[in-house]
């Protein structure tokens, strides 16, 4: 495997990948990739004069938007099999926040490194509001969350009364009586940008 810089005009998506993104995470990885830099190598293999991408293409066409010219990719020879293979097994181990252990890590960051919620939710590119309920949330002694449902959705609060948007949504029961405390109302469904 060769780690290269290479111009974004040089890389080509493949016609396989199966990754699909909202247009709002889309937009969320623009933000960051302006605030924070390219993060982390695409993966590619050569293909005619293009690098064909194998995992990266989320942050492909995101640096195309925002002007990049060039981006770091570790290409590697490999037959379609193992492309196709690879594909799958990277978009498969990428995983999602869970929402309570989400809650305590930004609760952690707050109190023990005494990061503003302000400069929190700049850092991550969050919206304020959202950092607070999952810090509101964390503060709550007699609530688990539990029930895990992969969606977009809201949850109402109890006992903040805010609105929690989250990529994905437990619904929180009182430890003594174990009774169903929230309400989940869906939000609209924003079509899918296609590629990694």
């Amino acid at each position: 495997m060769e780690l290269l810089y290479l111009p974004v005009k040089d890389f080509a998506p493949n016609p396989w990948n199966s990754n699909r993104m909202s247009q709002e995470e889309f937009e969320h990885l623009k933000r960051t990739i302006k605030a924070r830099g390219f993060q982390g190598a695409i993966v590619s293999r050569p293909d005619g004069k293009k690098q064909q991408i194998i995992d990266g293409e989320h942050r492909w066409r995101a640096a195309c938007e925002l002007g990049l010219e060039k981006i770091p990719c570790n290409s590697q020879q490999m037959d379609d099999e193992t492309a196709k293979t690879l594909t799958l097994l990277l978009n498969s181990i990428k995983g999602a926040d869970d929402p309570s252990l989400k809650a305590k890590l930004l609760q952690d960051i707050v109190q023990n490194h005494h990061v503003q919620v302000e400069q929190l939710a700049v850092n991550l590119n969050m919206k304020l509001e959202e950092v607070k309920a999952y810090i509101d949330l964390s503060n709550l002694p007699d609530f688990d969350m539990m029930d895990m449902r992969p969606a977009q959705r809201f949850i109402d609060c109890p006992h903040c009364n805010k609105q929690i948007d989250m990529d994905t949504v437990k619904t929180y029961t009182r430890k003594k009586d174990k009774k169903n405390t929230a309400t989940i109302n869906p939000t609209p469904q924003t079509p899918p940008i296609s590629g990694t």
